[in-house]
């Protein structure tokens, strides 16, 4: 079963200001963790259906600059549970994830983290 886009988009908005607080990010950087939040779940999705390599890797990246920008005691760790929680969560595919925008996403990704794509 597909989940329209604007379902999920409302379901992560629905659970970031939750997640937020549980990983204790200030107010001023919650919006981008619900951006972070959305990348990793589609991230995660293009990882599962599209295989596209590496791009677990760069998202780890690009929440761990996160982590740091918001100086969460033990980074590794905060980023290590949001990636299983967010694996946890994939349990079919999106509709969301395409060719098209999996490697736009790790694009986006590889250049928000300083490399060359």
């Amino acid at each position: 079963m597909k989940i329209p886009a604007t379902a999920l988009l409302a379901l992560v908005i629905a659970t970031s200001p939750a997640a937020a607080q549980e990983f204790k990010v200030p107010k001023q950087y919650e919006s981008q963790f619900m951006g972070q939040v959305m990348s990793l779940s589609l991230a995660q999705q293009c990882a599962a259906y599209i295989k596209t390599p590496g791009i677990l890797d760069e998202m780890r990246t690009s929440l761990l600059k996160f982590a740091h920008k918001v100086k969460w005691q033990d980074p590794q760790a905060k980023v290590k549970k949001l990636m299983a929680d967010s694996k946890a969560k994939v349990n079919g595919p999106i509709g969301l994830e395409t060719p098209a925008s999996c490697s736009d996403l790790l694009r986006d990704l590889k250049k928000s983290n300083g490399k060359k794509g």
